[in-house]
């Protein structure tokens, strides 16, 4: 019998992701930004905290380009210290303040850090390897997010919105089992539905 554990499920996602067409990889960013882009006009969002995408995760690039010309603030994550899980938000202005890492996944150069303590209507963008139909998430097993919302829940409650993204691809059925720590997103995004309470 197989154990249905994280490792099984990442595994699992990543080789459904892997494996799609780049056609149909375009065309599910297409209708995933369409309903990211509508949650961020219809709520007024000031603040953006999004990642930047790498390799086969849903494009995030258009929704980056699109924020920064609507002069919506934007914040990027940047890896600050890999062995204790620690990322913290820095604002860009264009895309120009992005650099590629060794392993090639784009970052903040510097800039503005984000506070939560200042209170603005913000909206995070998370992404995910694998989920289920109940919002669980699976990442990539460094506890980044978790630690960095950790960090502001107890700063600050109810400022951040949280919405992960993905392919519907990569939502399970089976109910995975969770860490303590583990914190799932507000709303799940797919091209497909969005997943909520």
């Amino acid at each position: 019998m197989i154990t249905k554990d994280k490792a099984y499920f990442r595994k699992k996602a990543l080789e459904i992701r892997d494996n799609m067409s780049l056609e149909y990889r375009i065309s599910s960013d297409k209708e995933i930004f369409e309903k990211v882009k509508a949650i961020i006009k219809n709520n007024n969002y000031e603040n953006v905290l999004v990642f930047c995408s790498y390799k086969s995760e849903v494009d995030t690039w258009n929704i980056i380009s699109y924020l920064l010309s609507e002069k919506i603030n934007v914040f990027c994550p940047k890896i600050i210290d890999k062995k204790s899980g620690l990322m913290e938000f820095y604002k860009i202005k264009s895309i120009d303040d992005l650099q590629e890492t060794k392993l090639g996944i784009s970052e903040p150069c510097a800039g503005f850090l984000f506070d939560i303590k200042e209170n603005k209507k913000t909206f995070m963008i998370m992404p995910g390897v694998a989920f289920d139909i109940y919002r669980n998430r699976i990442g990539y097993n460094g506890g980044f997010y978790d630690r960095f919302l950790e960090k502001c829940k107890n700063k600050n409650p109810k400022c951040i919105y949280t919405a992960a993204i993905c392919y519907d691809e990569q939502v399970f059925e089976d109910k995975f089992v969770m860490d303590k720590t583990d914190i799932k997103p507000d709303i799940l995004i797919t091209q497909k539905r969005i997943l909520a309470e």
